[in-house]
């Protein structure tokens, strides 16, 4: 039993995978009862390595026979390196006989993995937990900067929440021109401006005042040269812009 035709690959690296797992029924009374694996490289029939596992003969049903590929291969067959095209059993020697080998299912796995069952990434095959079980409600980053509150949802996707309040910044405009100014600074905005105060470096307060209008003109002639801060609350949301007063 192989994995495939000749032309097919698995295209798996050796180490990518260390454990296989094989169901199936030996009715046989061998004196020889060794099931054998062969790794095959990609496109060729001659193996790399093999394996025996020893099975029960006389089987009335399935079992199923574990096989840790980190093991060394049968000695003298080769080693198991390299991209691996298939994998083929041969069964115990009573087939050379005229017996039937009953083969079910074969499974390659790791046997390191998430063994929690609710898992979105659960790997039953697992033998021991890596500590890397992906839950429902884990916190996780779904790539996106507009969320916030990224988690694990039901069906196991990572998504966030609107940010609300920095759409609503992303809303309000607040511009300023010239930039740096030596007479006069526009303030416009996309809402009425409201209520909006000026501090200069030091954090003093040079300007306190409200309006109603989107344009508004701030007198800055005499104010010293330096770097000042203007706070507004537009829509409800503080909101800092600096500005330069130079005169040359």
């Amino acid at each position: 039993m192989r994995s495939g035709t000749i032309n097919e690959s698995l295209g798996i690296d050796a180490g990518t995978y260390d454990r296989v797992q094989i169901t199936l029924r030996n009715p046989t009374t061998s004196g020889n009862p060794n099931a054998r694996l062969f790794a095959y490289a990609p496109e060729t029939n001659a193996f790399m390595c093999h394996w025996n596992v020893p099975v029960d003969t006389e089987m009335e049903g399935f079992q199923t026979y574990t096989l840790d590929l980190t093991s060394p291969p049968n000695s003298g067959s080769g080693t198991f390196e390299g991209t691996v095209g298939r994998f083929g059993w041969r069964g115990p020697w009573g087939v050379a006989n005229g017996d039937t080998i009953y083969w079910k299912q074969m499974v390659v796995y790791n046997s390191v993995g998430c063994t929690n069952a609710e898992a979105c990434n659960y790997a039953p095959y697992a033998e021991v937990d890596n500590g890397m079980c992906v839950l429902v409600g884990d916190s996780c980053d779904d790539g996106n900067d507009d969320t916030i509150n990224d988690m694990i949802t039901a069906d196991c996707l990572c998504a966030g929440e609107v940010d609300d309040v920095q759409d609503a910044q992303s809303s309000l405009s607040i511009g300023m021109a010239p930039n740096p100014a030596s007479m006069e600074l526009w303030v416009t905005s996309s809402l009425a401006l409201g209520r909006f105060r000026v501090l200069d470096a030091q954090g003093k307060v040079c300007l306190t005042e409200h309006s109603q209008s989107t344009s508004t003109a701030i007198d800055v002639s005499g104010w010293l040269s330096g770097t000042y801060l203007l706070e507004t609350h537009l829509g409800g949301i503080p909101q800092v812009h600096r500005f330069i007063v130079h005169r040359p």
